[in-house]
């Protein structure tokens, strides 16, 4: 394999092992236990459905970079699309969460910000996935 390939697809691993945490998951770990809403029913119940984001994330870190070699460069911009929306409702999920168990709740402004920047590092690693589809060239599973 080429060196350059090897470098972008290291790059490219290296960037998605950055996020292995949800938001959802970093939100609960960082909750303060001794708050009095953290014993509530509503945010246990909420911390009980912290697992779905994790579980969502683990599956796309691996099958979203196996279906655009598959399928190709054409479903990159599903994926990551895909990959957005599911950032998003993790994101929209910590929040609630941090405010039924007491924690700190960003203001929407800050929500939409931080959406809005794992739209733009999407956006660079959907670039990075569209070169590598380039530069290692498939065929067609016959």
């Amino acid at each position: 394999m080429d060196r350059a390939v090897m470098r972008v697809l290291l790059g490219a691993l290296a960037l998605g092992m950055l996020g292995c945490a949800s938001q959802s998951s970093l939100t609960a770990a960082s909750l303060d236990t001794h708050h009095p809403s953290y014993k509530t029913t509503a945010c246990q119940e909420k911390l009980g459905s912290v697992w779905i984001h994790q579980d969502l994330k683990n599956t796309s870190m691996v099958a979203a970079p196996v279906m655009v070699l598959a399928a190709g460069p054409v479903a990159a911009i599903p994926v990551m699309l895909a990959h957005l929306g599911l950032g998003t409702l993790d994101r929209m999920d910590a929040a609630s969460l941090a405010q039924q168990c007491g924690g700190d709740v960003p203001s929407d402004l800050e929500l939409a910000g931080r959406i809005a920047g794992d739209a733009a590092l999407g956006l660079a690693t959907g670039g990075a996935s569209s070169l590598v589809g380039k530069a290692v060239p498939m065929s067609p599973i016959k």
